[in-house]
């Protein structure tokens, strides 16, 4: 199945005006799902505590043709000419390709990580992208965050159907071929059967100031079929002390001494996944279209270059195909948004239109400065035009942005960043505290050694009395504390009336 991100698109045809679905090009992908009905345990000693109840797993595999010397993508069923150098490719890994949520306790559907041989990830336990529940449910101060994650093994990948007299292989799965011959091509991209397990992590939000705190092992299940007698357990407050979560609030059992421990890791097993792919090999007839017109179109613009951040600006693409048949003749859009010779958005988003139509794609500028991109045509046979280049003229207003993340596949992110100031004594008895804060979670604002202001904004400002104040906050990339000191001191030149 293909991925598309729909965006508005508009074609101007005779003198009729159709709206049409334009897409970011994407790799192709297949999507894995199960719902499993067992609940899952974190083993501390001799207790085992239901941490996560009946999850529904959802893993996604990505892949991609590609031709190798333009970076376009093609989708399967897509015609191309022979003699193309085609690249069949797996797309690597990305952390939102595991996907999962508990039944009953799924405040938020967190991600997962690739980890080979499926072992606890070596990037941070407690941070948002694994975040699932809250439990609030032993008081305030015990109030409690939980986090699972799982981990899954990268399958083996392989390419099949391809003829090795034409292919050479690039790294011991994506294969690069070049067809002197017309046909179609039977590939299939294939998953080999793999696993996953669930692991798990937390933080007491006052009680321990959030410090991330974790599970020995991987998440188990526990056979029903047991003869070993498990109690309910809760235990004294003694007890409740000595264990390694205490007070968390999490549903636990104790195991009588002596008896065998009728547990197994849980694992989510993934079975193989193929996907057929075919791509015609054809020898195209007649020319390639133009090289696209672009311009500008919309309201607000102002300019036939001008440009604006943080606001829709639209570009309208023209090519004519002269071939005489419709099927030779229907053409489609390739466009380069950030100019590095790869397709971003096709229009439509698919099949192809007659030729000389008009199609308009909205694009918005996050950033000031001159910006260019390019497009190219490309008939139903494959056939492509030059590119031709667009350049605008200085982008200017709003600079957008965005707060992405830069995570790579196990979640990790940059160094967090924690800025806080108290500005001059108001009053005798008042300063000014002010924060920012970037990459991080959990914020605690501490006075005198004792935190007053738990899970504040990353960025804020609160009038305060005389005092040390204390800013700390946890990295989202290790689960390490920062942590800034500011004094709010009496102002001697200003007295109370």
């Amino acid at each position: 199945m293909k991925k598309i991100i729909a965006a508005v698109t508009t074609i101007i045809f005779a003198a009729t005006v159709f709206i049409i679905p334009g897409s970011v090009v994407e790799a192709e992908s297949v999507v894995w799902t199960k719902t499993y009905n067992q609940n899952l345990y974190a083993i501390f000693g001799k207790r085992y505590y239901l941490t996560l109840k009946r999850p529904s797993v959802q893993i996604k595999y990505d892949f991609s043709v590609r031709n190798d010397l333009t970076g376009e993508l093609y989708a399967c069923g897509d015609n191309v000419p022979k003699n193309t150098k085609l690249t069949f490719d797996f797309t690597p890994h990305e952390y939102t390709d595991v996907f999962w949520f508990g039944t009953g306790s799924a405040f938020d559907s967190p991600y997962g990580s690739w980890v080979r041989d499926a072992k606890r990830g070596t990037g941070a336990m407690c941070v948002e992208k694994n975040y699932y529940f809250t439990e609030t449910g032993r008081g305030f101060v015990n109030a409690t965050k939980h986090y699972a994650n799982l981990s899954v093994n990268p399958p083996e990948k392989r390419v099949e159907g391809l003829d090795d007299a034409s292919c050479v292989s690039v790294d011991g799965s994506s294969q690069t071929c070049t067809f002197d011959e017309t046909g179609q091509l039977d590939v299939s991209f294939g998953f080999g059967e793999t696993f996953g397990k669930f692991y798990h992590g937390w933080t007491h939000k006052i009680k321990d100031r959030g410090i991330c705190k974790l599970a020995p092992g991987a998440l188990v299940t526990i056979d029903n079929n047991t003869s070993a007698k498990f109690v309910h357990f809760y235990g004294t407050a003694a007890e409740r002390a000595s264990l390694t979560i205490p007070n968390s609030g999490l549903t636990g059992f104790s195991k009588p001494a002596g008896s065998a421990d009728p547990v197994t890791d849980f694992l989510v097993q993934i079975p193989e996944q193929i996907v057929n792919c075919p791509i015609n090999i054809i020898d195209p007839e007649g020319d390639p279209p133009t090289a696209p017109v672009i311009g500008v179109g919309g309201v607000g613009i102002g300019g036939d270059r001008a440009c604006r951040t943080g606001v829709v600006n639209t570009y309208t693409f023209t090519s004519t195909d002269t071939d005489t048949s419709l099927e030779q003749s229907s053409i489609r859009y390739v466009v380069d948004w950030d100019n590095d010779g790869t397709a971003d958005q096709m229009l439509p988003a698919t099949g192809f239109v007659p030729s000389r139509t008009t199609l308009s794609a909205t694009k918005v500028w996050r950033t000031p400065g001159a910006k260019t991109f390019r497009a190219k045509a490309q008939d139903k046979q494959g056939l492509s035009s030059d590119w031709t280049s667009y350049t605008t003229d200085e982008c200017t207003g709003e600079i957008i942005n965005d707060d992405l993340l830069d995570r790579d596949a196990y979640g990790t992110y940059p160094d967090g960043e924690v800025s806080f100031d108290l500005g001059s004594g108001l009053t005798n008895n008042t300063c000014t505290a002010t924060w920012n804060a970037e990459y991080v979670s959990s914020c605690s604002l501490l006075r005198n050694g004792v935190v007053f202001r738990e899970g504040i904004d990353t960025s804020g400002e609160e009038k305060v009395g005389p005092g040390v104040y204390q800013m700390k906050c946890t990295q989202l990339k290790d689960g390490s504390v920062l942590s800034t000191k500011r004094s709010c001191v009496q102002n001697p030149n200003l007295r109370e009336v």
